[in-house]
């Protein structure tokens, strides 16, 4: 039983080192963004989620030299999901926030938070959108 649970140790170990990391989201009444070197609160209602790649890693962005994560807010709900045309989708949110992030990967700071623009985890978003973060 050691020798599995020490190869499973290994692997994920392995795992980890060889992938970004999500940063942690945390928070009752708005979502909070927690790394080993800060703890960044945002104006986002929780359950939060990162927008992320079909492989599971974090979607970021580079812009103007700086790298760039999105954190979408509390998802819509299920009638909001038919009128959008999302259903299948797991996670659309009408809030979200740009993350910069340092270049570990650890979040650095967040931009303005756009609300009333349809944000899915899944889905492309446009260099527009990662830009207004920070109009």
């Amino acid at each position: 039983m050691k020798k599995f649970f020490v190869c499973v140790m290994l692997l994920t170990s392995y795992t980890n080192a060889n992938e970004p990391m999500l940063p942690d989201l945390s928070g009752d009444d708005t979502c909070v963004i927690t790394s080993m070197k800060k703890v960044i609160n945002t104006p986002l209602k929780p359950d939060c989620t990162w927008s992320i790649n079909i492989d599971g890693t974090l979607k970021t962005k580079t812009i103007n030299g700086a790298e760039i994560a999105v954190l979408i807010g509390k998802a819509i709900s299920k009638n909001e999901q038919a009128e959008w045309n999302v259903e299948n989708l797991s996670h659309c949110s009408l809030q979200s926030i740009g993350v910069k992030l340092d270049k570990n990967g650890s979040p650095e700071s967040v931009g303005k938070p756009l609300n009333g623009l349809l944000i899915c985890s899944e889905l492309h978003i446009d260099t527009k959108v990662y830009l207004s973060y920070w109009k």
